[in-house]
């Protein structure tokens, strides 16, 4: 079913369904679901340069795409991976006058900026995102490292840990952006993270032959790759449930040829770093209303393999996840929609067994109904008997009561 009455009507019916369901219960009725398990020796091992990090207990901050919302997810006690929107825009200031009336002064017109459409201005552009997200330059990395897993004490005695890095995904909104994305991503990346020495290394003229002779060794010894920020490229590139008939996003070879080829000729020091730390986040341009009130409401073989196809002619599933010469990504992500993917779990099995170190990531979309729990039980229970689901990440919007369990 595509668009209609019957739509609308469904739309107006959990739209109401939702207020209710909010003003009959309180912010403790919903969370965000996360699978967790027990930290492995094979985890703490596998933290390297190339290797894309298991999903448990990732947790992200969403829709980061103003300077207020910036500021709190890098300020938050927890620790959040930041998800923000790109589009080409303008760069504005936002100023009040004596009747608190807000007006924007354009600072800079059709620059990648941090926004989600229909909206085209943003006080956050996208060079001053990543300037705050990573947050670092050559010459502080040594003393970041050092203090980073240090506790300090402010004046008043309260104890806190150094801020660690966070994760970024790019959430490539129109084509036009990519590329100017790309380019400032590769300038803006700081390239010393994977060379940094230890707090306690010291470079004097006695012993720095020896030092030079034994820095591969060095860098093993202090894991310097656990300061890394990985870095998710993300973009709805295929048609899916519930917009068949809809172009998506973006077009997935042109998204894919775009970032790949920066990522190739581009020829700053750090491009194979950045290479090697970007992992694509691939999904569907999909309703989830779909999922309850049409046939078309689930992922099809088809769906799943003509991604497939189009990952495998970029080389994205590589040689098992670690970039080398022949790689153009560090790993691969497929972003699905819970309710579509609890009515039929099984296209993606093979998808999983093919490549080993792909991930599925299964998400709420901001403005969708909570999930109820039971709904996640069935999507887990599928991919534990299939021995996969340390691969599945969970970033929901739960219903943790009967009355918040709309559908």
């Amino acid at each position: 079913m595509r668009g209609g009455t019957a739509y609308c009507l469904l739309l107006i019916l959990s739209i109401s369904t939702f207020v209710v369901t909010v003003t009959a219960t309180n912010a403790a009725n919903f969370n965000t679901y996360m699978y967790h398990r027990d930290e492995t020796d094979d985890d703490k091992n596998n933290n390297n340069i190339g290797v894309m990090p298991l999903p448990e207990g990732q947790k992200w901050a969403h829709g980061v795409c103003s300077h207020a919302k910036l500021e709190n997810s890098l300020s938050s006690t927890s620790h959040y991976d930041i998800d923000s929107d790109l589009i080409l825009g303008d760069h504005v200031l936002y100023e009040y006058d004596d009747h608190n009336n807000k007006n924007a002064v354009i600072l800079e017109r059709n620059v990648p900026i941090n926004a989600h459409p229909p909206r085209h201005r943003s006080d956050l552009s996208v060079v001053e995102f990543l300037d705050a997200v990573f947050g670092l330059t050559d010459e502080n990395v040594a003393s970041y490292v050092q203090q980073q897993q240090e506790e300090e004490e402010d004046d008043n005695g309260v104890s806190h840990h150094t801020r660690l890095p966070v994760n970024i995904k790019l959430d490539m909104k129109e084509l036009q952006v990519v590329q100017p994305a790309m380019e400032l991503l590769l300038e803006k990346y700081p390239h010393m993270l994977n060379t940094v020495p230890s707090a306690n290394t010291t470079d004097t003229d006695s012993d720095s032959e020896a030092q030079d002779e034994n820095e591969n060794d060095k860098a093993d010894d202090n894991n310097p790759t656990s300061n890394l920020q990985y870095i998710y490229l993300n973009a709805d590139v295929m048609p899916g449930p519930g917009h068949r008939f809809d172009p998506p996003t973006i077009d997935g070879d042109a998204f894919l040829s775009t970032c790949t080829d920066v990522l190739r000729a581009n020829p700053r020091p750090n491009a194979e770093l950045v290479r090697e730390v970007s992992f694509f986040s691939l999904g569907w341009h999909v309703s989830y209303l779909s999922a309850g009130f049409s046939t078309d409401n689930a992922y099809t073989n088809a769906d799943v393999q003509n991604m497939v196809d189009l990952i495998r002619r970029y080389n994205l599933d590589g040689n098992g996840g670690t970039a080398d010469a022949d790689d153009n990504s560090g790993g691969i992500v497929l972003a699905v929609n819970a309710r579509l993917l609890y009515n039929d779990c099984t296209p993606f099995d093979a998808f999983l067994d093919s490549i080993p170190t792909a991930q599925l990531l299964v998400w709420t979309g901001t403005g969708e109904l909570p999930i109820p729990q039971d709904r996640i039980d069935s999507i887990q229970a599928h991919f534990q008997s299939q021995g996969t689901l340390d691969r599945i990440g969970f970033d929901c919007k739960i219903a943790t009561t009967q009355l918040g369990a709309i559908w």
